[in-house]
C-alpha cells in the first residue's frame, strides 16, 4: 500500500481499526462509498470487465469467463439510489465539517441512458493538510451499485496522497465490494471530463449491457463493466471523509461541474431537473443548479460561503464612467468620480436600492481641478479629508472635502502639505479602518503601518512607522482592500484567488497575522475589473472597459 507523503494520523486510525478485541486488526480502506474492508477492493485490469451477480462481484473477460471473485454485493432496497443512503461512516468519525457525501445534486432520469458527461477543473489544492479525503465526481447509479469517475485528494489506504489523482470506481455500499482503475496524477487547474456510455453493437453479450466510465484522453482511466440493471440516478457530488477545518476543503471557492450532457438510449436529449441535497452546511457547503440544460448543464458544488455571495444585488452598464475615470468612495457615502487626464470630476449619490444605477440621476457637483491631474492619486480618509499624493516625487497635501461645494468639493487652499522621501514611486498607501495608513511595496512585499494626524501640518505621517515587515505571499499581481469590518481582502485580479485576513495593528511584525480566514478563487471578477467598497459595506465590481458594474454584498 502507498501512503501520501502528507498523510495524517487521523486517517490512518479509521482505517486500520476494525473496533474488535482480541483478534488481529482487520485492514480498512475508505473509498468512494465509505469504510470498507480491503480484501473486497481491487484494481481491474484495461482488459478486464467488472460483473455484478449473484450477490457477487467478479472480474471477467468480455466473454464471460471469470478472473476472479472480488467479493459480495450485500442485497439493497429495490428503487432507492445506492447512495449516499449506503455510505459507510468510518468509526469515530466527527460530522463537524463534513463526512461522507457533503452536497451534491442528483436527477433520476425515467428513461434508460446511453451516456453522462461532465467536465470540470481540478480545484486550488487545499489551504490545510490534516489527513483529509476529497471526492469529486459525476456518477450513473441505481439500487446496488454506483459508477463514477473519481477527482480524489488524500490517501484512501491504496493510493493517493497530498496531490489530486483520478481513477473511476464501480462500488456498492455497506461494506460491499469496489472494483477501480489504476490512478493517474493530474494537477491543478487541468480540465477534467468525466464520461459514462452504453456502449452497443457488441453483438449481445452474455452477462448484459457493457458500460464504460473514464476520464477523456486520460490513459487507463478507462473502467468496462457488464449490467443487467439499469442506471438511471445521475449525480454530481462532493464526498469527504476527516475533515477537520474548513480549510481542509480545496482553496478554490467552489467547483464548477459544466458542459453537462445526457442522452437517453435512443439518442435523445434527456429532460433534466436536478435537485441540490445540502447534507453539511457548517461552513457554507453548498449546490446550485445554474443550468438543467441536457447539453451544456451546469452545477455548482460549494465548499464554503462565498464573502461576495450571489446574485449581485444590483448591476447594470454606464456610459459616461469609463476607462479613463477613477471611482473614489467617499466617508459621506456619496462617490468621487474623476478623470486625471483633464482634472474633471463629478460627485455622485450612491443609493444601493437604485438597482439598475446606483449612482442615480445627475451628479451633485462637478468641476476641474487645474493642479490634481495625471500623477497623482486621491486617497480618502477616515476622517473625511482626501490625501492627494504624487508618488513620482513623494509630494503630498490634504484637503478638506466638502460635499456642498458643489464647484470645488476640495475648497480653498491645503490644510497640510509636504514632501516624503522614502513613500514614492513603487509603494501603494492604503487607508485602513482604525485611521492608520498601510504603506506597501508590492515588488519586494515590504510594508510599513504609519499612524495618521491631520493636525500635523508638515507630516501627516509623523514619526516612525508603528509596525513594518516582509510578506512573502503578498507582493506584485495583487491588491489589497479593506473592508468595511476591518478585514483586508487579498485579490489578485489576473486570475481571480482571493484571501481574507484579520488586521491587527498590534502585532507589530504582521498586521495580517497568522492564515486567512477565509480563501476562494472567482470566476467572474478578475482583471479588468475593480473592487470599491462602499460605506454601506457593499462591494462595487466595476469594469472600467465596458462600464459595466455589480453591487454584491459582503458576508465574511
Amino acid at each position: 500500500m502507498s501512503t501520501g507523503p502528507g498523510t495524517g494520523t487521523r486517517l490512518n486510525h479509521l482505517l486500520d481499526n476494525d473496533g474488535s478485541e482480541g483478534v488481529m486488526s482487520k485492514k480498512f480502506v475508505i473509498t468512494p462509498g465509505g469504510r470498507r474492508a480491503a480484501e473486497v477492493v481491487h484494481q481491474v485490469a484495461p482488459n478486464e470487465v467488472v460483473h455484478v451477480a449473484d450477490g457477487r462481484m467478479r472480474h471477467v473477460t468480455r466473454a464471460g469467463e471469470l478472473l476472479r471473485d472480488v467479493g459480495p454485493v450485500p442485497p439493497h432496497e429495490q428503487g432507492v439510489p445506492l447512495m449516499p443512503a449506503n455510505v459507510i461512516q468510518p468509526p469515530g468519525q466527527l460530522p463537524d465539517f463534513g463526512t461522507g457525501w457533503i452536497t451534491f445534486a442528483n436527477f433520476q432520469s425515467g428513461k434508460p441512458l446511453e451516456s453522462f458527461v461532465t467536465s470540470w477543473v481540478v480545484p486550488g489544492a487545499p489551504q490545510t493538510q490534516n489527513g483529509q479525503l476529497l471526492y469529486l465526481f459525476n456518477g450513473l447509479q441505481n439500487s446496488s451499485m454506483i459508477l463514477q469517475p473519481v477527482l480524489q485528494w488524500g490517501d484512501n489506504g491504496i493510493f493517493g496522497g497530498d496531490h489530486w489523482c483520478v481513477a473511476s470506481w464501480y462500488a456498492d455500499g455497506q461494506g460491499g465490494a469496489a472494483s477501480y482503475t489504476s490512478p493517474v496524477t493530474v494537477n491543478v487547474g487541468d480540465t477534467l471530463v468525466g464520461r459514462m456510455t452504453r456502449v452497443t453493437g457488441t453483438g449481445g453479450l452474455p452477462l448484459g449491457a457493457l458500460w464504460t466510465c473514464e476520464f477523456v484522453g486520460i490513459a487507463g482511466s478507462k473502467l468496462t463493466i457488464l449490467t443487467t440493471d439499469e442506471l438511471l440516478d445521475c449525480v454530481q457530488t462532493l464526498e469527504c471523509y476527516s475533515i477537520t477545518r474548513a480549510s481542509d476543503y480545496p482553496s478554490s471557492t467552489d467547483t464548477r461541474m459544466r458542459a453537462i450532457a445526457i442522452t437517453d438510449s435512443d439518442g435523445s436529449a434527456a429532460p433534466l431537473s436536478w435537485s441540490p441535497v445540502d447534507k453539511i452546511t457548517d461552513c457554507g457547503q453548498h449546490t446550485v443548479i445554474v443550468d438543467n440544460s441536457p447539453a451544456h448543464g451546469e452545477v455548482q458544488l460549494w465548499y464554503r460561503d462565498d464573502i461576495l455571495p450571489g446574485p449581485a444585488v444590483a448591476q447594470g452598464r454606464w456610459k459616461t464612467i469609463l476607462l479613463t475615470h477613477q471611482l473614489i468612495p467617499m466617508h459621506d457615502g456619496k462617490v468621487l468620480d474623476w478623470v486625471p487626464g483633464d482634472g474633471t470630476w463629478r460627485l455622485w449619490h450612491y443609493d444601493a436600492t437604485s438597482t439598475h444605477d446606483v449612482l442615480p440621476g445627475n451628479p451633485v457637483a462637478s468641476g476641474q481641478w487645474q493642479t490634481i491631474r495625471s500623477g497623482h492619486e486621491l486617497i480618502p480618509m477616515h476622517d473625511g479629508k482626501v490625501l492627494d499624493w504624487k508618488p513620482a516625487d513623494g509630494t503630498w497635501r490634504l484637503w478638506h472635502y466638502d460635499a456642498t461645494s458643489t464647484h470645488d468639493v476640495l475648497p480653498g487652499s491645503a490644510v497640510a502639505s509636504g514632501q516624503w522621501q522614502t513613500i514614492r514611486s513603487g509603494h501603494e498607501l492604503i487607508p485602513m479602518h482604525d485611521g492608520k495608513v498601510l504603506d506597501w511595496k508590492p515588488a519586494d512585499g515590504t510594508w510599513r503601518l504609519w499612524n495618521y494626524d491631520a493636525t500635523h501640518v508638515h507630516d501627516v505621517l509623523p514619526g516612525n512607522p508603528v509596525a513594518s515587515g516582509t510578506w512573502k505571499t503578498i507582493g506584485s499581481g495583487h491588491t489589497l482592500v479593506p473592508m468595511h469590518d476591518g478585514k483586508v481582502l487579498d485579490w489578485v485580479p489576473g486570475d481571480g484567488t482571493w484571501r481574507l485576513w484579520n488586521y491587527d495593528a498590534a502585532s507589530v511584525h504582521d498586521v495580517l497575522p497568522g492564515s486567512p480566514v477565509d480563501i476562494g478563487n472567482w470566476f467572474s471578477i478578475h482583471a479588468p475589473q475593480q473592487l470599491i467598497v462602499m460605506h454601506d459595506g457593499k462591494v462595487l465590481d466595476w469594469d472600467p472597459v465596458t462600464g459595466d458594474w455589480r453591487l454584491w454584498r459582503y458576508q465574511p
